[in-house]
């Protein structure tokens, strides 16, 4: 897809212009909207649609904090209930942080039936990324959440501090990884060219990756730095 931000240099008011590569669902579009999803579609057409701009900033990995990440939680929690989908795209260009300082979701071209598990893993792998990166493709390991960050997530979206619930629903969120590298890297079959080819390499590798292990190794070297280096 291709987006603009259009300005009206007389009424200094402004537009977001989507142009679609492929064929969108815009009835769904349409419906998230009604239900308070997304911004107000002014106009469609075969390839793209008009929106009402949206003053915001985008979130940034710098940006996260224990504040921030429950109040994803929260929105994660809102939006299943009231979509009964996942949005299946949540990384941090689609998590904008209004004029206001209220969090919203956006662009949810790759909404779907719901599996809570599957698009709260998704929302961890997309942690690795930087898409305003000129390698872009590139993922790095260490931006992958910590045990801390995940159990903070995962407790509140679930309202419980049951460390066996939690526990047993973190194992689920981790074991749909693979599947979520898997749909990326098909996704990135529709494309020919050089920067995707590279972000297939690169996703691959991922896969040889037990991201249960990687977590636990993570609080140790947590454990290491603080009690031992320092």
């Amino acid at each position: 897809n291709h987006n603009y931000k259009v300005c009206n240099e007389n009424t200094k008011e402004s537009i977001f212009l989507k142009i679609y590569n492929h064929k969108k669902n815009i009835k769904k579009i349409l419906n998230l909207y009604k239900l308070g999803y997304g911004s107000k579609i002014l106009y469609t057409f075969e390839n793209g649609r008009i929106e009402k701009w949206i003053e915001h900033k985008v979130l940034k990995y710098e940006d996260l904090n224990k504040n921030i990440i429950v109040k994803i939680a929260n929105l994660f929690k809102k939006f299943h209930n009231d979509t009964n989908m996942s949005h299946n795209d949540l990384n941090f260009n689609n998590i904008i942080i209004k004029e206001n300082g209220e969090l919203t979701f956006i662009d949810f071209e790759y909404s779907g039936s719901l599996n809570i598990y599957y698009d709260i893993a998704n929302f961890f792998c997309e942690w690795m990324y930087d898409y305003k990166s000129d390698e872009w493709y590139k993922y790095n390991l260490k931006n992958f959440p910590s045990m801390t960050y995940i159990k903070l997530f995962c407790s509140t979206y679930l309202k419980t501090k049951d460390i066996t619930i939690i526990t047993n629903f973190i194992k689920k969120v981790l074991n749909e990884i693979p599947n979520v590298h898997k749909f990326w890297i098909n996704w990135a079959n529709n494309y020919n060219s050089i920067d995707y080819n590279l972000y297939k390499f690169y996703r691959k590798k991922l896969l040889d990756i037990n991201f249960n292990e990687l977590v636990k190794e993570k609080i140790i070297y947590i454990y290491i730095y603080i009690y031992i280096i320092k």
